[in-house]
């Protein structure tokens, strides 16, 4: 149990308060999630809570929660690869369609890529 109090200050009031809210409510929120929850109520300049309140505030961060997780057997592969593939493939398919030049290499998009992200001051591969 120690370990999942690592770094969350367990001891400030609104933490409390919304870790028995947690309790109460039978949440799936992780002390570290109520930490953060108890930050952002931090800046926003927000010093105490009534009972009502932090429930509301750990109902509506659970089904946040619950509404983010992936649902077993759900391809979300395919999603990160397709999100991941698209610009490569946006970037072939306007070379490969460049208007009346035959001569200009398509494979020169990863490469491309590649200078751009490491910010390469003297670039190898044409424009």
């Amino acid at each position: 149990m120690k370990q999942l109090f690592r770094d969350v200050d367990s001891d400030d009031e609104l933490f409390i308060q919304l870790n028995k809210a947690a309790e109460e409510s039978d949440s799936n929120l992780t002390p570290r999630m109520i930490d953060q929850l108890v930050q952002g109520l931090h800046n926003r300049g927000e010093k105490k809570v009534t009972a009502a309140k932090a429930k509301k505030i750990i109902n509506s961060a659970s089904n946040f929660y619950n509404d983010a997780k992936a649902v077993p057997h759900e391809a979300v592969g395919i999603t990160t690869a397709q999100s991941i593939g698209e610009p490569g493939t946006q970037m072939t398919m306007r070379t490969f369609h460049y208007a009346g030049v035959a001569t200009v290499n398509v494979t020169q998009g990863l490469p491309r890529i590649i200078e751009i992200v490491d910010a390469r001051k003297v670039p190898q591969t044409p424009t």
